[in-house]
């Protein structure tokens, strides 16, 4: 009976810690995944046109593209794909005119964060603005870069956003 009675107290405590854990990391802020929690929050009005939501997904891709890390994995994913929807939603002349009104460092981290294929197949006056865009040597790039060179190899030359 007492084995048992420990064994209870014993499993309840730990799930209890566990628990514990799992909330307690939860409530912790993650400053790594803050450009695509910003590019989520904005998506839907920036879907409708909304100038302020479309400059908040337009900085999302600016603070991506500024992290000290490759830009890639799932956020960088999910913020291209939002970009990629936006676009499709509000169309080329909504897109470019909202893009237009952003600094060029802006529009070059906008490009950064697209994939060109989607954007030069059907929305000619966007993907001229993002060819237009400064090239930029963004944090991410050089961690990109880094990885790279840490392993004995040369990075590739990016060919894309060619007008």
């Amino acid at each position: 009976m007492k084995k048992t009675s420990y064994t209870c107290i014993a499993c309840a405590t730990l799930g209890l810690g566990l628990a514990s854990c799992a909330n307690q990391s939860s409530k912790e802020s993650d400053p790594t995944r803050q450009a695509w929690r910003d590019s989520w929050d904005s998506l839907p009005a920036a879907k409708t046109g909304k100038p302020e939501a479309l400059h908040r997904s337009f900085q999302a891709a600016h603070n991506q593209v500024m992290m000290p890390f490759a830009n890639a994995g799932e956020d960088a994913e999910a913020i291209a794909e939002n970009l990629q929807g936006i676009l499709e939603a509000v169309g080329d002349d909504v897109f470019s005119k909202a893009l237009l009104k952003e600094e060029p460092d802006t529009r070059s981290a906008v490009r950064d964060c697209m994939f060109e294929s989607h954007v030069k197949k059907r929305f000619p006056i966007t993907h001229k603005i993002l060819c237009d865009a400064p090239r930029i040597k963004w944090p991410s790039q050089l961690a990109y870069e880094r990885s790279w060179t840490s392993m004995g190899q040369v990075p590739p030359v990016s060919d894309n956003w060619k007008p």
